[in-house]
């Protein structure tokens, strides 16, 4: 067994063939990867609880997760680990990544320094590869499950709550490409100006920390629900 429980969220249909050949993409990118996979049933409308089902998947020391129609670079777990080995003491460790779109890798530039402030400020931080303690990571799923949003937000929720108890550390390979494509739920569901910065006003609080009046969140938030908006 490897030490890394992986879990991907699988819909109950695949919507064409190019969905179904994303998910064999992303599965064999996994294949040679230090890892264990999981396939879980994806929750309509609740992303939080078909994603606490999959860490609750195996019983390998942390957890994971691959989107279905995302995949890894090769070595992108060892790299990740070893990142963290270099700050033991850190909650957790992210990777940066690709953009995807059609056959076009964008380069996306990450801070490699964590901060709680950038945390809050660009909800995208941590969509990439992403690794975290088995334990602690259920633990804030029990323990705060109402106060994580059942979509939208869920990911930026749980970053937060888990770095309560200490900071993330950022490994700056692109381990992780995200595909960006017109079936993508951030493409196809709006979320509004007010959502994003109540979810901005909860993070802050986590935190004790000022709210700010206007931020990259703020900005992020105002291309989501433009019509048409592209990363």
């Amino acid at each position: 067994m490897n030490d890394i429980d992986v879990h991907i969220i699988v819909p109950p249909k695949w919507k064409n063939d190019d969905e179904r050949k994303w998910f064999d993409q992303c599965i064999e990118s996994l294949e040679t990867e230090p890892v264990n996979i999981h396939l879980v049933d994806r929750v309509q409308d609740d992303t939080r609880r078909a994603r606490f089902t999959g860490y609750q998947q195996g019983s390998a020391p942390y957890v994971s997760f691959v989107d279905p129609d995302d995949y890894v670079m090769p070595g992108a777990f060892s790299s990740a680990m070893d990142a963290w080995v270099a700050k033991p003491d850190a909650v957790g460790v992210y990777t940066n990544y690709w953009i995807r779109r059609g056959d076009r890798m964008i380069q996306r530039h990450l801070h490699n320094q964590w901060s709680r402030k950038r945390m809050i400020d660009d909800l995208r931080l941590i969509h990439q590869l992403v690794i975290t303690p088995r334990d602690t990571t259920l633990a804030v799923y029990e323990n705060h499950f109402d106060d994580i949003p059942p979509v939208w937000f869920e990911l930026c929720s749980f970053a937060v709550l888990l770095a309560q108890g200490g900071d993330w550390t950022n490994d700056p390979n692109r381990a992780y490409v995200w595909r960006k494509h017109d079936m993508c739920d951030h493409l196809t569901r709006r979320v509004t100006m007010g959502a994003v910065l109540e979810w901005q006003k909860w993070a802050c609080q986590q935190f004790n920390m000022p709210i700010p009046m206007f931020s990259q969140t703020s900005r992020w938030g105002s291309e989501l629900i433009q019509p048409g908006y592209r990363l």
